[in-house]
Formats: C-alpha cells, sequence, structure tokens
C-alpha cells in the first residue's frame, strides 16, 4: 500500500527506497496482482 501511495505521489524509485528502507532494485521489481497470487493456487506458498 506504501508503494502504491509514494509512486502515486511522484517519487523516483530512489526516493521510494529511502523511505522503504530497501535497495532502489527492491522498487523496481513487480508487485503481483490478487489475481495472479490466487491464479498460481497456495500450494506454491506452502
Amino acid at each position: 500500500m506504501k508503494l502504491a501511495a509514494y509512486l502515486k505521489l511522484g517519487l523516483s524509485t530512489k526516493e521510494i527506497a529511502e523511505l522503504m528502507k530497501i535497495s532502489p532494485r527492491g522498487v523496481d521489481k513487480p508487485v503481483p496482482t490478487s489475481q495472479e497470487v490466487t491464479d498460481t493456487g497456495r500450494s506454491k506458498f506452502i
């Protein structure tokens, strides 16, 4: 949720990374949508 808010504010990935205390590459990774998580099934996460 925070990532979406930071992106909506127009912050750069470097600024977001500093605020979230992660590497800038961590911001660039795509976040799976709820549909993608549902489609993959729960067995992969257990």
